[in-house]
């Protein structure tokens, strides 16, 4: 199992707004220049298939090594966890390291086979419901299930729904997403 960790802390780079500046990086991605006007649109880019032949055949480990490379690239942190104990390791690590003291999560297969929020709970962690945004908004950190993993890209796909709230994911400072390994 893949544990990616998005540490989302306000940067001071920033400077101004910063829902101005998010948007500004943004339509440089999109547009390819520090475009700030809105209502001009980007050229689609095209991609052959056949320059991404060589990822179907890679091996697991590979594609796990360079989702992790990808992911660095974008401050993102992850660690590959081979068993509920060092998953459960890690998770009291990381909570003590930083003195957290709330977290919302998702309800999923994943984080209820591994009982995570028993485990948080146990350790005296406040669970605040995702449906309060109020309380959310208050949290340390959040908790989620990826559903994909992009290795090329660094990139983790969420699907949400009623249980699976997006806000677990982007309100809180911090975010831990939890990917299972298929091999």
């Amino acid at each position: 199992m893949l544990v990616a960790k998005f540490l989302r802390e306000c940067s001071k780079k920033m400077a101004g707004n910063s829902r101005d500046e998010i948007l500004k990086r943004i339509r440089m991605g999109l547009y390819g220049s520090s475009l700030n006007e809105p209502g001009q649109k980007a050229e689609p880019e095209v991609v052959e298939s056949d320059s991404l032949s060589s990822i179907p055949s890679a091996s697991t480990e590979s594609l796990v090594d360079l989702f992790i490379e990808e992911l660095l690239k974008v401050n993102g942190n992850a660690m590959v966890v081979k068993s509920a104990g060092e998953l459960n390791e890690f998770l009291e690590k990381f909570v003590d390291q930083r003195s957290l003291k709330s977290f919302s999560i998702w309800e999923s297969e994943l984080i209820r086979k591994f009982k995570i929020k028993e485990l948080l709970e146990g350790r005296g962690l406040e669970l605040r419901p995702s449906e309060s945004k109020e309380k959310l908004a208050m949290v340390d950190f959040g908790i989620t299930e990826a559903d994909f993993a992009i290795s090329a890209s660094g990139t983790l796909v969420l699907m949400t729904s009623e249980k699976k709230p997006r806000s677990v994911s982007l309100v809180p400072p911090l975010h831990i997403a939890l990917v299972g390994i298929v091999n």
